[in-house]
């Protein structure tokens, strides 16, 4: 204070009207300058550089100003740090509205995008472009303003930690420790779990056909039952069940995060692997069929008695070596006897 320093009582009121900041903003003697910075988690960075290898875009939309959004941008890897169309990809949300619709669309078709300044109401439009282009869109906010566009995304992720509660009931998934990297270790396992998806369902219907297709090459060859009632519950309790158990929990491949996403309309099963299926389970049923007719050739048995065994009864005893009955070797719970007859013989 002093005797040309106003009271701060005074200073107070006057810098609640910025025209007379002049009058307090005298007198004065510089000392220096202080700059606050919010940096980005340093694992944010290397997550987003997965995402891309993924093929993943990610569009930051941001209320800072344009130069505040680009630095950071670069930081965290959606812009190379030697990018020098940088200006190109970062615009104010009124700006790129202001765009044609069709300049709109190549924008958010060509690659990662900073939109700055942008209204609460600018995410909700970026998503329905987003979504107009077929894309899958996921959206993250922590903001009671951020609600609606967390409902309209097609998955919705809040922050646990700094986040509100409107944001959490909006979202489909909440961060609990507000880490973008577990969002991409959260893609990462979805992916992994699909795989093994796929992989447990390629195991199970080409096991499937290959029953089918063993019963039903053994029909038309005439030949016995190949796979009794309870051939099949050993197949699928036993031989099924923990192979393709096994497989729903392997690792994840070490190429998970190098590939495309795929399709949102990409079925499960599609004709080329259906065909694969088919061809497989049918080699399947083929190598059964061969051999349970080995297993009687073997023994003694001609091919041609194997199918026509409904005639056994008028057999003579040279067609089942060592057997009286040659209808017992070609009974489901005496076929064993085929075996312990041709040892027999042989000795």
């Amino acid at each position: 204070l002093g005797p040309d320093r106003p009271h701060p009582r005074h200073v107070r009121a006057t810098l609640a009207e910025p025209s007379r900041f002049v009058e307090v903003e005298r007198g004065l003697t510089f000392v220096g300058m202080v700059g606050i910075k919010d940096p980005a988690r340093p694992e944010a960075a290397v997550a987003i550089e997965r995402c891309q290898m993924a093929g993943i875009r990610v569009i930051m939309i941001t209320g800072d100003s344009r130069e505040t959004a680009a630095a950071i941008a670069k930081d965290v890897n959606i812009f190379a740090t030697d990018d020098d169309d940088t200006p190109s990809k970062t615009f104010t949300g009124s700006e790129f509205f202001e765009l044609p619709e069709e300049q709109q669309k190549s924008v958010l078709a060509s690659g990662n995008l900073v939109v700055c300044r942008a209204e609460p109401q600018d995410k909700q439009r970026l998503l329905r472009q987003l979504q107009g282009l077929g894309e899958v869109a996921a959206m993250t906010g922590d903001g009671v303003n951020d609600a609606p566009a967390l409902q309209q995304a097609a998955i919705g992720v809040a922050m646990g930690i700094a986040g509100t509660e409107v944001a959490k009931q909006a979202a489909d998934m909440v961060l609990a420790d507000d880490n973008f990297a577990t969002i991409v270790a959260a893609v990462e396992e979805g992916r992994a779990i699909y795989a093994n998806m796929k992989a447990f369902i390629n195991f199970l219907i080409t096991c499937n056909i290959g029953e089918v297709a063993a019963v039903f090459l053994g029909t038309l060859l005439g030949l016995p039952e190949v796979l009794g009632p309870l051939h099949l519950l050993w197949v699928n309790l036993v031989t099924d069940g923990p192979p393709a158990t096994a497989l729903g929990f392997n690792p994840a491949d070490a190429g998970n995060m190098k590939r495309p996403p795929r399709g949102r309309n990409d079925p499960l099963v599609s004709r080329f692997t259906l065909a694969r299926y088919l061809l497989s389970g049918t080699y399947v049923g083929l190598a059964t069929v061969g051999a349970f007719v080995h297993y009687y050739k073997r023994n003694g048995v001609s091919v041609w008695a194997v199918r026509h065994w409904l005639r056994c009864a008028d057999f003579g005893p040279e067609t089942v070596p060592g057997l009286d009955n040659a209808c017992d070797a070609f009974s489901a719970t005496k076929a064993g006897l085929v075996s312990k007859a041709g040892a027999s013989t042989s000795a």
